[in-house]
């Protein structure tokens, strides 16, 4: 895998902009094939995560980006982790087939699928409406951080590797996640 970090620039980091470093291909969806996720952290840079290794030099101006190369780590049952996700806290409503928010401790819990048990410290909205064409796209992009558990570790290595939930497009779903400092 290989993780490229974009410094705070001045335009808009976007899902085009970001597969723009990634070679023009017939595959028919690159983003999840190459399992290229991006979140724009909260200082303003934007990570990258990718299987390939991008080529930013047409894309950004040079020294704005440093990517390096890295392998998903292999973790233990009951390990704890901090965490740190940007996701799409809503649901689906049956009774119109609507996105609604909901708190982000209530979609981490409905996600018995990611592999880990995840206890959100802290968090913080903000709400997006892309306006694609016709197309009305609600975002409740949420950034979370806190402790997580590993409980199923192939599940969690995969929730790394592919990232987790929906509107990855939109730069969720990237899970970064680091040991505990032991003091």
């Amino acid at each position: 895998m290989f993780l490229s970090k974009i410094e705070p620039l001045p335009i808009q980091i976007d899902h085009r902009l970001i597969m723009k470093g990634f070679p023009d291909t017939d595959i028919p969806n690159p983003r999840a094939h190459w399992k290229i996720l991006f979140r724009i952290e909260p200082d303003g840079s934007t990570l990258v995560q990718s299987q390939i290794h991008p080529n930013w030099a047409n894309v950004l101006p040079k020294g704005a980006v440093q990517t390096r190369e890295y392998t998903i780590p292999t973790l233990q049952q009951g390990v704890r982790l901090v965490f740190r996700c940007a996701v799409n806290a809503t649901m689906r409503r049956d009774s119109d087939k609507k996105d609604i928010p909901v708190s982000v401790d209530d979609w981490f819990q409905r996600r018995q699928d990611l592999g880990g048990n995840f206890d959100v410290k802290a968090s913080s909205v903000k709400r997006l409406l892309d306006r694609s064409g016709r197309n009305y796209v609600p975002i409740c992009l949420v950034m979370a951080e806190g402790i997580v558990t590993v409980a199923n570790p192939d599940q969690f290595a995969d929730s790394l590797a592919n990232g987790i939930g929906k509107r990855r497009s939109y730069g969720c779903g990237l899970l970064s996640v680091r040991k505990i400092q032991e003091s």
